[in-house]
């Protein structure tokens, strides 16, 4: 059962990022799927390919950011980073989906796709818009 469905309001209007965070989005939900149903095996492997998949889209957010000249890009930056390390860190301290770490980490990734994706990126995707 999906915990998040992507919706329009979520969009920041820019085909190759809207469909970087709807991957996020539906990687989020087999994470969140697979600890509901104590899937811990599929649980680490979905866990890591979402950490591999957040890499690849921050990467391609920091190209954009460097291609325009982003004034807010060490800011985005600093908070990707941020974000990486706390997925590691809690991945880390409880990959296995057995404890508590995994609810953590379940609230802070939901926290993130509300916040940073509709709120954040969408100052940067503002710029990009004529060069979607």
């Amino acid at each position: 059962m999906a915990i998040f469905n992507w919706h329009d309001n979520y969009s920041v209007k820019h085909t190759v990022i809207d469909n970087h965070h709807k991957k996020i989005i539906e990687l989020f939900n087999s994470l969140y799927d697979n600890f509901n149903e104590q899937n811990y095996d599929i649980y680490g492997t979905v866990l890591d390919e979402l950490l591999a998949y957040v890499d690849y889209h921050f990467t391609t957010e920091e190209q954009y950011m460097a291609d325009i000249n982003y004034e807010g890009a060490k800011n985005h930056i600093h908070e990707h980073r941020k974000f990486t390390e706390k997925l590691i860190e809690l991945k880390n301290s409880g990959s296995d989906g057995k404890n508590e770490n995994c609810q953590e980490l379940i609230y802070y990734l939901g926290f993130w796709v509300l916040n940073h994706e509709t709120e954040k990126d969408i100052e940067l995707i503002e710029l990009l818009v004529p060069n979607k």
